[in-house]
C-alpha cells in the first residue's frame, strides 16, 4: 500500500519533469522555422518586392516583366502556419515601392 502511495506521489513529478523537456518534434519544427526565417530575410535583404531571391549572387529576379510577387505571396501561408506574426508584418512596413499588403493583393495587380 505504502507503495502504491509513493508512486502515485512521484508520478506527477516525473510527468513535469519530462513536459519541460522539448520533444523531437519541437526541435526540428524550431529548426524549420530558423532555416525559413533565414531564405525570408536573404529574400528581404537583396530581392525585396521581386519575384525570387539568387542567395549566392545576392540578387533578385522577376519571371516576367514586372514582379508578381511570388516569394512575398507564396511565403505568406507558410508564415501563417508557422505563426510567423513579425515576418507577416515584414511586406507591408517595406519601403519597396513593388512591395504591396497580401490583404489588398488584388488580380488587377498582375495586369
Amino acid at each position: 500500500m505504502k507503495k502504491c502511495i509513493l508512486l502515485l506521489c512521484l508520478i506527477p513529478m516525473l510527468l513535469v519533469s519530462c513536459s519541460t523537456k522539448p520533444t523531437e518534434k519541437e526541435i526540428y519544427a524550431e529548426r524549420v522555422k530558423t532555416a525559413f526565417k533565414k531564405g525570408w530575410n536573404a529574400y528581404m535583404n537583396y530581392a525585396a518586392g521581386m519575384d525570387a531571391v539568387n542567395p549566392i549572387s545576392e540578387t533578385g529576379h522577376n519571371w516576367y516583366t514586372s514582379s508578381l510577387l511570388m516569394t512575398p505571396v507564396d511565403a505568406f501561408s507558410t508564415m501563417c502556419l508557422m505563426g510567423l506574426e513579425k515576418e507577416k508584418e515584414e511586406p507591408k512596413n517595406s519601403s519597396s515601392p513593388n512591395l504591396i499588403s497580401i490583404k489588398t493583393w488584388r488580380y488587377s495587380n498582375l495586369r
